[in-house]
């Protein structure tokens, strides 16, 4: 990693951390009576843990030192742990909607903790050098494109079987996590298919989670304790739209693979990735928010 790009990425990183510390800070001065929702906790600690993987990315960034690559790399999978926890406690049915106990198959929180320890012990083993890395680094890709897609699937569950007088409160959450969770597939799926990370997506990676955080936070003002106005729909089911995008999308990154290696190509500079990246997210904030469409 060059020098430029490290500082680069050192910015990015640190505009995350700050942006993440403000939110953690928010959401602590909610006082002890918002703290008390097993919800609003389980967001408070993926706040926190986000904030101290921005934290140990800059740290890194700067120093180039392995053992803060590690550390940030775990930090991440347990960043996705805490926001699995707060998901599945958003689809588990409050006692004044109880009509249903469980709307997600019994395999789907197994796999979960699965894919964050799997991912947790792979690191640690190839870090402290049980496993070799040029052998099992691309089973730490395909572990971080199956715990991405997870997340996705659990975000689905939540966006469709909340009723609609609930979707409102959880619209912002979900556009900020689909942001987090989508730059990850393309970032991963991109590493995984040309065995080297994107130093521009890399880079930007930080900046990324900057601009999700106000979605966050009017999010979190919307929903408070997250348990009064979030409720799930008489008709809660599971769904699998999640899979099948999923597939298809992966089929199309192998698609510009090809082309990329045959015939040439060039994916863009980190600025270009900014720039779609702002696109999307402020087309998914027009697609879903019925009162940007109606002014």
């Amino acid at each position: 990693m060059d020098q430029q790009a490290a500082l680069l990425i050192a910015w990015s990183m640190g505009t995350a951390a700050v942006s993440y510390g403000l939110l953690a800070a928010y959401l602590l001065s909610l006082g002890q009576e918002w703290r008390s929702s097993m919800r609003a906790r389980a967001m408070l600690t993926a706040v926190v843990l986000a904030a101290l993987w921005a934290v140990v990315g800059t740290l890194f960034a700067l120093s180039g030192n392995g053992i803060l690559f590690v550390s940030g790399a775990v930090l991440d999978i347990l960043r996705y742990g805490a926001w699995y926890v707060f998901l599945i406690l958003l689809l588990t049915p409050t006692t004044a909607n109880a009509h249903n106990t469980r709307i997600f198959p019994a395999w789907l929180i197994p796999l979960c903790w699965v894919v964050i320890v799997g991912g947790v012990t792979l690191h640690l083993a190839i870090a402290l050098q049980l496993l070799p890395a040029e052998q099992w680094g691309r089973v730490q890709l395909l572990q971080a494109l199956g715990m991405i897609i997870l997340a996705f699937i659990l975000l689905e569950q939540l966006f469709r079987n909340v009723t609609d007088d609930a979707r409102w409160n959880v619209k912002p959450l979900c556009l900020a996590l689909l942001g987090q969770f989508g730059f990850d597939l393309y970032l991963y799926s991109d590493a995984l298919l040309f065995t080297r990370i994107d130093v521009d997506a890399y880079a930007i990676r930080g900046f990324v989670h900057a601009l999700v955080i106000p979605l966050l936070l009017v999010a979190t003002v919307r929903s408070r304790d997250w348990t009064a106005k979030i409720r799930l729909s008489q008709k809660a089911a599971f769904h699998t739209a999640t899979l099948l995008i999923a597939a298809i999308y992966l089929l199309f990154m192998a698609a510009v693979g090809y082309y990329v290696r045959f015939f040439g190509g060039d994916w863009g500079r980190a600025l270009q990735l900014s720039i779609l990246f702002i696109s999307l997210l402020f087309l998914g904030v027009l697609v879903f928010s019925g009162s940007i469409r109606a002014k």
